[in-house]
């Protein structure tokens, strides 16, 4: 496991919903891994997530994100991409932008017009879980965290963040839930869901 991880994995408890924990137990199967050589943008499993998307040796997030999705054979209806800022247009066109989250469904982030909407994208992580949703902090998985301070690596790792604010040193960054049909609540088998309004 990924060292200055602020969650407990052994603490996790996820909702019913089916596909949502097949897509964070795949997930969960890669904490730890890093970069290799450190700081290079690859490694074995980091360059097969980026030959998801026909890359290679570039930032990662998306790419380990979406390839949970086919690692685990659940269909993301076609809105991962490379770019934070087509996956939410894809999601936007398709409908599938919720404020409530779901296990397994993308959280990204970025800057936002005075609408709302994404202006510019920043990143993308897997929802695991509400930790404190009175204060909208969730648990996430993430591809391509920074670890240690200073810097040096970057890997998979289990982050809290403000899903208001979940980079707490720009708060001009906002983040939305993006949630394929197959792990929403009301359209996943046996699903109740782990997320608040």
């Amino acid at each position: 496991m990924a060292t200055n991880n602020p969650v407990n994995i052994n603490t996790l408890v996820l909702g019913n919903n089916i596909n949502g924990n097949k897509i964070i137990a795949k997930a969960l199967e890669y904490l730890g891994v890093v970069e290799s050589p450190a700081l290079s943008k690859t490694g074995p499993d980091i360059d097969r997530w980026n030959s998801f998307f026909g890359q290679s040796a570039v930032d990662w997030g998306v790419a380990f994100a979406a390839s949970m999705y086919d690692e685990a054979n659940i269909w993301d209806m076609g809105i991962a991409d490379p770019s934070v800022k087509i996956m939410y247009n894809r999601a936007k066109e398709l409908n599938r932008i919720s404020k409530t989250a779901y296990a397994g469904c993308f959280v990204i982030y970025g800057e936002s017009d005075d609408e709302g909407n994404l202006v510019s994208g920043y990143g993308c992580d897997l929802f695991v879980r509400w930790q404190h949703p009175e204060n909208y902090i969730m648990t996430t998985i993430s591809g391509f965290e920074n670890i240690g301070s200073p810097v040096t690596n970057r890997g998979v790792r289990l982050v809290c963040r403000n899903a208001l604010y979940p980079v707490a040193s720009d708060p001009s960054i906002k983040s939305w839930f993006i949630v394929p049909r197959a792990i929403s609540l009301r359209e996943s088998s046996g699903a109740n869901g782990n997320g608040t309004d």
